[in-house]
């Protein structure tokens, strides 16, 4: 499958995020933070119990029964690891004057760190231009939805 990328472009005031465009001057505020995956341990926990129990229910009936216990635990130890080894990502978040805000979310921390520190110099410099595509795991921004032909449509966050 190919990796998702979004072309991000500074140009003329203007910041270009995929088909999205925002005016650099409209911008009040920048934030760049790292995202941990969040785990739910309980539940994982919770499911490796009822597996354990399963198992030691099946362990005295016939075969296969036995078998299709220690199958699903194997399984499910396999995705408790998949889920404790999903990678840290990185997330520029970007605020505007309006009620826009868009977000671009890559596991590629340090191409993030410099489109923000991009972004920061060209608020300061209004001649700077800058484009990078990033590889992205997501590309947050507004969403508008039209309900009828003459409708202006409803902001969905």
């Amino acid at each position: 499958m190919a990796e998702a990328t979004t072309d991000i472009r500074i140009t003329n005031q203007m910041l270009v995020i995929g088909p999205s465009t925002y005016p650099l001057r409209g911008i009040t505020e920048i934030t760049d933070l790292d995202v941990i995956p969040k785990v739910n341990w309980f539940k994982a926990g919770a499911w490796l119990a009822l597996w354990i129990f399963v198992i030691i229910v099946t362990a005295a009936w016939p075969p296969p029964f036995p078998f299709v216990g220690w199958i699903g635990l194997i399984a499910l130890a396999g995705l408790v690891v998949w889920i404790y080894n999903q990678p840290e990502t990185a997330q520029l978040s970007v605020a505007t004057a309006g009620t826009n805000r868009v977000s671009v979310v890559s596991e590629d921390k340090r191409a993030i760190r410099r489109l923000a520190e991009n972004l920061i110099e060209a608020l300061d410099n209004p001649q700077a231009e800058y484009a990078v595509t990033i590889p992205v795991v997501n590309n947050f921004g507004d969403t508008i939805v039209q309900n009828g032909a003459n409708n202006i449509g409803k902001l969905i966050k």
